[in-house]
Parts: structure tokens; sequence; C-alpha cells
């Protein structure tokens, strides 16, 4: 129809209509339509690109603040020639534009990151968490734990003055909002815990920094609460001891329903021979979680740490408002630790606990490509990683036999769900076996090494990484990140409309070097009841004796050494106080017209000085002293005394 009848029967302006239909409007060209006086700086698939590399930093545990993306946006609009109005003099791109891009992503939300260690980080990866579910499903084949027969134990630490305060409402554009505490510095108790994937709860045990027990401070604790006394308020190695004991008085395991109980690898839970030996007695496996892994693998870690510490605070909280003036000691502990406890107690909280670590039920699946990430920050792999068969190959023996049990000894540990299709894709979670397709100089990679459970990054410093593997059924978000590793082929990598990519401004950071910062050793995953562990334990602790045996035998050596040597020696002579010269010569060098002279200082008369008492003369003056009055040696020839100076 013609464009007049067009701009009357559906009320559009002719001119508006006809600029449309003829082409001519500035910003809408064919189908787009561009509404507004702003243009996005960014495209969309160039934006897609830059929230896929704030994911995988995130991810990393390399997250990109505020700061840092406006900072990032500039780089990229400057180093692609994109135009833009962005701050040319600060070189970040405005706030207003952040603002904007969150609005177009809802997806990306600004969050506080929980601080998590580098030790932590490389720990947790694919080797060690398949080993500890190996070890796990080969001790669930033998014994076939029900869930009320699976325990956790850890220990946590309760201070007197709260870490952190809950939230209170305050005026708007205050610039300190303050909280009442005991303190500056509170005193460390320890709380320990234990909880079984049934919902039930032993009674705790606390140990408190003193030297003897009082019965005060166990006032308003939870019932069957039993305490202990330590100078540091640390778990040691025979109060760890005493808490098994309050274990089996609970559990009450036999050989007809043992139990099974999951620790981290704490030196008083590895090291501790004699808890070991009643674990053996007493039909309890125990077996130990993956160092620095307990954020992932351990269920009182996972679901009930955070709550009952939260529920800590509040008490302390209430308790500082109802008795003011008052402070939190030592003798409130068990108080606030009855209120939080209960609170926190809840047999839900276990259930889910052990289900999201994959304890009970057994669930490999449970840890995504997407939390094994940080582990490849590194570009080195651990010597666990390349040799996987050195330590876990091992025939795990039964605790209450002295015979191996029924297990393959040519069955690896790592040998978890691998693709046995050679053609599977990368994001599927597994290495491509190509070996065409790596540049990596590291270990060959083949559908049965133990090593295809992990990514491997490459070996070379100059090598760049493209992304990571990711599963299929992950978010969105993080499924349409770029897939990965340099062992895929460069062709599966997708193109980006940016000439110089946000990944090449803020490059994912690289290490070569693994640094120790700890140097005590923590337990691996193992189980400690076995007897291959109890015999390496056995032998660790006699060649220990044998070194202190050796080390106090070099000592009394030494010893005897110095005592014949002391008796060697002829007795040193004394030496004699030089004597005050004759009597007469003294009297006649004086200046004094008197039979005698007395001390400048003290006003001692020579005639009454003490034998072998040592007299010196001012050289300014020619008046006499004691030399202990004047402060000189024996040695001295010259002395110039006070009013002389």
């Amino acid at each position: 129809m013609p464009m007049q009848t067009a701009a009357k029967n559906f009320n559009v302006p002719r001119n508006t209509l006809k600029r449309r239909v003829l082409n001519k409007n500035q910003h809408a060209k064919e189908i787009n339509k561009v509404l507004g006086h702003y243009r996005p700086v960014f495209n969309e698939e160039q934006e897609q690109q830059l929230v896929q590399h704030l994911l995988e930093m995130e991810v990393r545990f390399f997250g990109i603040t505020v700061h840092d993306l406006r900072s990032l946006a500039y780089k990229l609009a400057e180093q692609n020639n994109i135009p833009h109005n962005f701050n040319h003099e600060a070189k970040l791109a405005g706030k207003d534009w952040v603002r904007g891009f969150r609005h177009r992503h809802p997806e990306m939300v600004l969050r506080v990151p929980e601080a998590t260690s580098a030790a932590r980080a490389q720990a947790f990866n694919k080797v060690n968490v398949t080993k500890f579910f190996d070890i796990l499903e080969d001790v669930q084949k033998k014994h076939l734990y029900p869930p009320h027969r699976v325990y956790n134990v850890d220990e946590t630490g309760l201070m007197t003055v709260r870490t952190k305060s809950s939230k209170v409402f305050a005026l708007k554009g205050r610039r300190q909002v303050g909280s009442l505490t005991s303190a500056e510095r509170g005193v460390l108790s320890t709380f320990v815990v234990c909880m079984s994937a049934g919902g039930t709860f032993i009674p705790p045990m606390v140990i408190f920094p003193r030297q003897r027990m009082k019965v005060e401070l166990q006032d308003g604790s939870p019932p069957g609460t039993v305490f202990a006394c330590h100078p540091s308020g640390w778990m040691q190695t025979d109060i760890f001891t005493q808490w098994f004991e309050h274990f089996l008085h609970f559990a009450k395991p036999s050989e007809d329903d043992p139990v099974l109980l999951v620790l981290d690898g704490h030196a008083t839970h590895t090291r501790n021979l004699d808890f070991i030996e009643k674990a053996r007695k007493t039909h309890t496996t125990v077996v130990c979680i993956p160092p620095h892994c307990s954020h992932k693998l351990q269920p009182l870690d996972v679901a009930f740490i955070g709550p009952f510490n939260t529920f800590y605070i509040q008490a302390i909280e209430i308790f500082l408002r109802n008795n003011p003036g008052r402070q939190v000691t030592q003798y409130q502990v068990s108080r606030l630790l009855g209120e939080s406890f209960l609170s926190a107690a809840i047999p839900t909280v276990a259930v889910k606990g052990f289900r999201r670590c994959g304890i009970v039920p057994i669930n490999r699946d449970v840890f995504t490509d997407v939390d094994f990430v940080a582990s490849t920050t590194t570009e080195i792999p651990n010597p666990s990683q390349l040799h996987p068969t050195a330590d876990i190959n091992q025939v795990l023996l039964d605790p209450h036999k002295e015979g191996p049990a029924d297990a393959d000894p040519k069955a690896s540990a790592t040998s978890g769900p691998v693709d046995p299709d050679p053609n599977a894709s990368a994001t599927s979670g597994h290495v491509d076996p190509d070996l065409n397709a790596s540049s990596t100089s590291g270990p060959t990679l083949g559908s049965g090494d133990p090593t295809t459970l992990f990514v491997l990054v490459s070996s070379s410093p100059n090598t760049s990484t493209n992304g990571y593997p990711l599963k299929r059924n992950a978010s969105s978000a993080l499924s349409s990140m770029p897939s990965t590793s340099s062992a895929v082929s460069p062709t599966a990598i997708p193109s980006t409309s940016f000439a110089v990519s946000p990944r090449e401004i803020i490059p994912i950071p690289k290490t070569n070097i693994i640094r120790r910062q700890n140097k005590r050793k923590k337990g691996s995953a193992a189980v400690l009841t076995s007897s291959p562990y109890k015999t390496e334990l056995e032998a660790a602790k006699a060649e220990k004796e044998y070194k202190e045996r050796l080390k106090n035998i070099k000592l009394e050596k030494k010893e005897e050494k110095k005592k014949l040597a002391n008796k060697k020696k002829k007795p040193v002579k004394e030496k004699r106080k030089p004597k005050v010269a004759n009597r007469a010569l003294f009297l006649n060098e004086s200046d004094s017209d008197e039979s005698d002279v007395d001390c400048l200082y003290c006003q001692d008369l020579y005639s009454k000085s003490k034998q072998n008492e040592g007299w010196i003369r001012c050289s300014g003056c020619h008046k006499w002293a004691h030399e202990a009055c004047a402060g000189c040696e024996e040695e001295d020839n010259e002395f110039i005394c006070d009013l002389c100076k």
C-alpha cells in the first residue's frame, strides 16, 4: 500500500516510515533495530569473550575486580582500535559502562571470595580425589558399612573474641560502624566434634589452654562433653587417644557391627601409633583424606563448621548484650558452646555433609572438572601425578586380619572412569589420547594411562593454554568457554572477534616452581588401620628412637671429654692484688701536713684501710682515693678525679 495509507492505518509518522523503508536510518539498517543515542563499545560476541575470560580467571582463583575490569575494557578498546568514550587520563572505562555490562550479563555478580591457600588449590586435583574414592570403595566392599556407622571427626577453634560480627542496622553514609568485643585478642580453645552419615552426633570434647582443670569450666556444656587441658590449647597425640576412648564408649563397634572413621591428615591422627593399635583391636577402620583437601572432602568442614561458627558468634553477642561490662573468658566457653552446638547439630546437616562430599553414598561424580581447574595453574604436575603407581598400587589389608584382602594387585587406584572412545571431545573432562595433537613435553597420554584423569597443562613456559575442559552438564555460562588445554588441536579453539584477546592482556598466571611453605608432613589418603601402614609407622618410630639414642650417646661422650679435659688442666692461681706502698713512703708523698690522709670520695682514713686495699693518687690535685671508690683497675697508672675533670 502507499506510504501515506500505511502511515494512517498503523498510526506511524510518514517521514519515519519513509526513512525506514528507504533504509536511510543512521543506526537502524536492514533488520537491525537500534534504540537510544548511546551505543555499546563492544558487540555481543566480544562481550561474550570477555565474560568467558572473567569466569575462567574466577575458577582458577584469580578473580577480576571492578577496577581490573575497567582497565581491561580500556586496553581492549585501545589495542583493538575500537571507538570508545572511556577516560584517557585514568585509562579506565566508566562506572556507567560497568553498570551496563552487568545489566546485559546478569549471570555475572560481585562476590566476596573465600581465602584459599595455594597448597589447597594444587592438592585438590583429580588424581588425589580418585585415589581417595578408590580406597573408600575397597573398604566399603569389604564391610558394607551402613550410613549410621560411618563417622567423621575434626577439630576447630573456639575464641573468646569473635573474628567477625553479624550485620547491624546503621545510618547510611557512616564511615565506621563498631561492635563491642571482650578484648583485642582472645584465648583459643580446641573443640572436637564427630558426626555420622546417619545424622547422629558424638558428644564433643573441649581442650582448654591451661595446666589444671576446674569444675567451673564445665558449666553449661552439652550433655556428655569431655574435657582436657594443655598449655597450648591444641590437640595432642595423647589427648586424641583419650578422645578415641570417648568415641568408643558411644559408637560401641564390634566384630558384627564395625565402624568406619574418616579424618584428616593431622600428625596427631596419622602418627599416633597407640590410636591405630586401639582402632585395630576395636574393629574400627580409619581412612585418611588427602592432604589439603578437607575443604572439599571433609563433611564437617563442608556442612557443620560454618553454621556452628555463626551460632557461636551470635551466642557471644547475646552474652555481651545481656551482661554489660563483663567479658567472655574461658569460664563462659562451655555455656556458649552448649547453645551453639545444640543449634547446629541437626541430623539433616550431617546427612547433607556426607552427600556433598560424595562419601555416603559414594559418588565420584560429585565434583566436576570445573572444581579441578585451580590445580592446573602450575605448569608442572605433581610427582604423584607423574608416577601414581608408586604409592597407589598397594594391596589394602584387612585391619582385622593379618592376611591380604581380595584385591587385584595390578589394578591401579587411579584407573577411574576413562572415556574408551579415542575420538572423544576434550569437553568431556578427559584429555584427547591423540599423541599428534599435543605439543607438550610432558608424559605420553594414552587411553590406559592414569594421567588421563587430570588436565596436563603445557610444561613449556612459552606455550599458551586456551581454556580448560568442561563437562557437558555444566552451566551454560561455563560451558560456553573455549575448550582447552594445549593437548587439544588448535582448530578446536573457537575464533575470537578481538585482534588482541582479553587473555593476552590479562594472561592466566602460570608457574614452573611449586613452593613448599610448610615442611611438616601431612598424612596422605590411606587406610590407617591397615597392616602396611602400621608397619611403616612402627619402622618410622623405631628409626626416630634410634636417632635420638645416637644423639644422646654423642652428647654423653662430649660431656665426658669435657670432664677429662678439665681434670688434666692445672689449677689456675689467683692473682694477688698489689699491696699498698710503704706507709712512711705513702705519708711522705702526700701533700697533707697531718700524719694520715683520707679518701677523696668516702673520707675514710688510710690508717683504717683493710688489708690489700688499693689506693691511687689523682694526677691533677694530688689527692688520694680508694681504687674501688675511684672506679679504677689495678692496671691503671694514671687517674684524674671528677673535680679535676
